[in-house]
C-alpha cells in the first residue's frame, strides 16, 4: 500500500489521507477526508494502522482494515 495525503487547495483547514494499492495508485481502497484536521505532514504504518501527523501537532490513528476506526490524539 502507499499512503497519498495531503491539503485541499481552497481551504488550508482541510486535510485528507488514502490507502491505494500499490499495482494500482489510482484506484484508492479508502478516502478519509476531515474539514478540521489542518494539512497532513508526514503519514507512516506501524503494521495495522496508519499514523498521519498534521501541521497543528495532531496524531491520527487510522486502522488500515476499517478506516472508519481513527483515533486522534495531540503530539
Amino acid at each position: 500500500m502507499q499512503w497519498p495525503g495531503g491539503a485541499s487547495t481552497g481551504h488550508g483547514s482541510i486535510g485528507w489521507l488514502s490507502a491505494a494499492p500499490l499495482d494500482e495508485p489510482d484506484l484508492p481502497a479508502w478516502v478519509l477526508t476531515s474539514m478540521h484536521s489542518n494539512p497532513f505532514a508526514s503519514a507512516t504504518c506501524d503494521g495495522s494502522s496508519l499514523l498521519a501527523q498534521t501541521t497543528n501537532e495532531y496524531t491520527w490513528r487510522v486502522d488500515i482494515a476499517d478506516p472508519s476506526e481513527v483515533t486522534i490524539s495531540r503530539d
